[in-house]
């Protein structure tokens, strides 16, 4: 390859130059800082932050768009799920190829039953806890409601449907609702205490 020859030629200085006279932002956060810390500011901002998270521990926000249970209605749910790429062990080998359909229930069974509820509602919790004997064992999930306060009361565990994840993947609409494995499906049952 050739190379250019290129000519640097000094064409000396054109227009005012001015220093830079922005502030610095690290100075300008440090500077807030102190002045917050000296205020208190941030010894109120930390404790009501803290209030917050615990009060959001005690009582998770309601899942949006449930209801009470108006007309019982039961439908089943198929999990099966195809594979959009290959899955492979540690060392490589084929697991599932990519285009193959998987039902995760029949490499493992639902153990127990699903009940999910209203926790503010004395009749669903009740209910829950009565079928819960009857199943021998049971998962109980509230879509609205105080599980600590719960689980204190009746000495059982109760579980909160984060953002609502379980009951939008099964579309449940009304509580409370029973979920259980029939076969390689899933029963939703949304039924009246």
């Amino acid at each position: 390859m050739a190379s250019a020859e290129t000519q640097a030629k000094d064409l000396g200085v054109h227009g005012d130059l001015f220093p830079i006279t922005e502030p610095d932002i690290l100075m300008i956060i440090r500077a807030r800082l102190t002045a917050l810390g000296k205020a208190g500011e941030i010894d109120r901002l930390n404790r009501e932050f803290r209030e917050r998270a615990v009060a959001s521990i005690k009582r998770p926000t309601a899942i949006q768009n449930i209801q009470h249970t108006r007309e019982p209605r039961q439908w089943f749910f198929d999990p099966t799920i195809t594979v959009t790429e290959d899955i492979t062990d540690n060392e490589g080998r084929l697991i599932h190829g990519a285009g193959t359909r998987v039902n995760p229930l029949e490499i493992m069974n639902l153990t127990q039953k699903i009940l999910f509820i209203d926790g503010d509602d004395k009749k669903q919790v009740q209910w829950a806890l009565t079928e819960r004997t009857a199943a021998g064992r049971a998962k109980i999930i509230l879509v609205k409601g105080a599980p600590l306060d719960l689980m204190e009361t009746h000495k059982v565990p109760f579980y909160f449907d984060q953002r609502g994840l379980l009951t939008s993947r099964f579309q449940i609409a009304q509580v409370p609702a029973r979920l259980e494995q029939i076969g390689n499906l899933l029963s939703i049952s949304e039924v009246k205490p």
